[in-house]
């Protein structure tokens, strides 16, 4: 369950419970964020527009592209159920050093692996 504080609403966004580290899925992230989605199923690519910034992210590799800067996670991006699934630690990370505002935060909840995380 996410709260996103900048526009005031609260959506689901699917995740992968089979794993260790918590994966959340782009496409329901980037409904999350309010953010416009560019999608390539043929190359199993996404590209998510966040506060002006254009974010690629590609199924089986650890980098995420920001504009045309890359930045490397240390798990690869997963493809499960016709979307890409990205390591919510490590990606938020990124996201939280380029893109998002410094006055901004989403706050998440799975309930399907009891984790928390709060970026600010």
């Amino acid at each position: 369950h996410v709260y996103n504080r900048s526009s005031g609403t609260e959506s689901e966004i699917r995740t992968l419970s089979d794993s260790k580290k918590l994966y959340i899925s782009a496409k329901d992230l980037s409904r999350s964020l309010s953010s416009k989605l560019y999608e390539n199923t043929d190359r199993k690519k996404v590209v998510l527009y966040i506060a002006g910034k254009k974010v690629k992210i590609s199924g089986h590799t650890s980098f995420v592209m920001i504009d045309d800067r890359p930045y490397q996670m240390p798990q690869i991006t997963r493809i499960e159920h016709n979307d890409l699934y990205v390591p919510a630690e490590e990606f938020f990370a990124i996201l939280k050093s380029t893109v998002l505002q410094r006055n901004s935060w989403i706050l998440m909840w799975s309930h399907s692996t009891s984790r928390g995380l709060q970026l600010m």
